[in-house]
């Protein structure tokens, strides 16, 4: 058994177009050059360049194709996944006041582009009424990109048409304009807290509560960790390299984190955390845990009389450890573990469809479901697990993403009803869980979000500032 980590979009015929162009050109120059019989309509289906840089396709016009030869104008611009570097080019900075619109369409008025216009065509372009404003080598595309400026009282498209039609092997096209479509809005660090109802959580909060994870080792000295109460033992092979401690770090500060005077704190500071280390790296540096390891965490956290074991990983089913989770549960420690992010349709992971786990999806800010997250009966809870900030990496902090990052809000939640007196029996926890958490699909208990998004106060009863 192998686990990972569940961190963590009628045209009208032929004839009738090309009179309703012919029309266009006759209006828009008394004296056309029109020789040619117009091959394609030329049309412009210009989407406005979607947040992955697809911009829209923009038809060509070239008549050697016989229909409109568009290109992608936004493919060549990369962007995020979060839309934080979307597809623009260096030259399309052009305000709202400077793009001409036609039927949807956004371009540069008065400009025109063509690609490799050779000499004899230029010196003809220039007699009617052309004029260059710059030309482009792109070596690397094989390309030479001349910008036209049309003729005075001659709309763009219908320049556009009139060379189209006047040199059919000309590759010619508005100057279109490209712009983001999406803004990465990153919600407040502290969101997290006031979506579950955790309330405000002073120093303090968490003293006499132990929770138990297994994950990476965890950096007590370089993260928001320094003075939290850590107790971790590795489980590794002697041959075994340890895996980068980021994620353990990560989930042991939405638990656990210190107030530095730079950043918040986590659900309970004051609890006591301990972690076995039980994932080791791959030849490419991989986190991963075998079951031998696992087995080694579980039993030394099930000897040490820790309530509460967060799992924030996944895998394939395995009969052993199958075995030595149902014998953890039973009276022992309530389990919670994270669903995956295989997505909807991928099958049970495990060990949160392990019967008597504690099963936990993630949702964003808004309550809506992560994408990536696995979809199954053996969903019970959601909690916040999309941009979840933490201080690990960097001056800044970072956002991590996940059903990883929401498990240990559904752990909290689990330690602080049993601090309040509950039966250690996974059950019973996920009747009072339900009873409370908000439902967020179909009614009752659903594949997408289980019961609901919890909603629990932190044993500390402070209310939300």
């Amino acid at each position: 058994m192998i686990v990972r980590w569940t961190h963590g979009r009628r045209m009208a015929a032929p004839a009738i177009a090309a009179a309703i162009l012919a029309v266009l050109v006759a209006v828009a120059n008394p004296n056309p050059i029109l020789p040619y019989a117009l091959a394609g309509a030329g049309g412009q289906n210009a989407g406005g360049g979607s947040g992955n840089g697809n911009g829209g396709n923009h038809g060509g016009g070239n008549p050697r194709a016989g229909e409109n030869n568009g290109h992608n104008g936004g493919s060549d611009h990369s962007a995020s996944e979060d839309g934080d570097k979307d597809g623009m080019g260096p030259e399309y900075s052009a305000g709202a006041d400077a793009v001409e619109r036609d039927g949807g369409d956004r371009f540069v008025p008065g400009e025109v582009v063509v690609a490799n216009l050779s000499g004899d065509a230029e010196e003809d372009v220039r007699q009617l009424g052309f004029v260059v404003l710059g030309e482009q080598q792109l070596p690397s595309l094989g390309l030479t990109v001349t910008r036209l400026r049309v003729p005075q009282r001659m709309t763009t498209p219908a320049a556009q048409t009139l060379l189209a039609a006047r040199f059919p092997t000309m590759l010619v096209d508005v100057n279109a304009v490209y712009r983001p479509q999406g803004e990465l809005v990153l919600p407040p660090p502290d969101y997290t807290a006031k979506l579950i109802g955790w309330g405000h959580t002073p120093d303090t909060c968490g003293r006499g509560i132990r929770i138990a994870m297994l994950d990476t080792a965890v950096d007590t000295i370089e993260t928001g960790l320094r003075g939290a109460h850590i107790e971790q033992r590795s489980f590794l092979s002697s041959d075994a390299k340890p895996a980068p401690t980021e994620h353990g770090t990560a989930i042991a500060e939405i638990l656990v984190g210190q107030q530095d005077g730079t950043s918040g704190h986590g659900l309970l500071p004051s609890a006591e955390l301990t972690v076995a280390n039980v994932f080791a790296a791959d030849t490419a540096g991989a986190p991963y845990a075998d079951v031998m390891a696992l087995l080694g965490g579980l039993d030394w956290l099930a000897s040490s009389g820790a309530p509460v074991i967060n799992m924030s990983f996944s895998g394939d089913a395995n009969s052993l450890m199958t075995l030595a989770l149902q014998r953890a549960t039973v009276g022992r420690a309530i389990v919670v573990a994270a669903v995956g992010n295989d997505g909807r349709a991928a099958p049970p992971s495990f060990p949160a469809a392990v019967p008597g786990v504690i099963g936990v999806t993630a949702v964003d800010s808004r309550s809506q479901p992560y994408d990536d997250a696995n979809n199954g009966d053996y969903v019970d809870f959601a909690a916040p697990g999309v941009r979840i900030w933490t201080p690990s990496r960097g001056p800044g902090g970072s956002y991590n993403t996940g059903t990883s990052f929401a498990a240990p809000f559904v752990a909290a939640a689990v330690a602080a009803l049993l601090a309040e007196g509950a039966p250690r029996d996974p059950d019973r926890i996920s009747q009072s869980l339900a009873e409370s958490a908000i439902d967020l699909g179909a009614p009752g208990k659903d594949p997408i979000f289980g019961w609901g998004l919890i909603q629990v106060a932190n044993p500390c009863s402070q209310p939300t500032q």
